[in-house]
């Protein structure tokens, strides 16, 4: 893995702003940074925060699971008030730039 580009494009939060919201951003761009540091990669993507949550039962999670994260696409994480520690977040990240989405 060293000095690659890893293949996350896309990170997407759907929620309203809040505090919950909020800390999943911020512990997900440091498990972010502690993977780039860690492994000496980039990781190039685009972060999106939609506020737009009609339709989220489309992606199989309930509006009330809100914040939702979808990576490249697809629901990785539907918190509610259970934001993952940063630990968590890495792993979840370093599982997909290796294996692709795993479920």
């Amino acid at each position: 893995m060293p000095g690659q580009i890893c293949t996350i494009e896309t990170i997407k939060i759907i929620c309203r702003p809040c505090s919950l919201c909020k800390e999943l951003e911020s512990r997900l761009k440091n498990a972010v940074l502690k993977i780039e540091q860690e492994y000496k990669v980039k990781i190039s993507y685009k972060h999106i925060h939609s506020k737009a949550i009609t339709g989220v039962e489309k992606l199989s999670v309930n509006a009330a699971s809100m914040p939702i994260m979808l990576i490249n696409g697809k629901t990785e994480l539907a918190a509610g008030r259970n934001i993952p520690s940063e630990k968590i977040l890495k792993n979840k990240l370093l599982e997909i730039i290796k294996y692709g989405h795993v479920y």
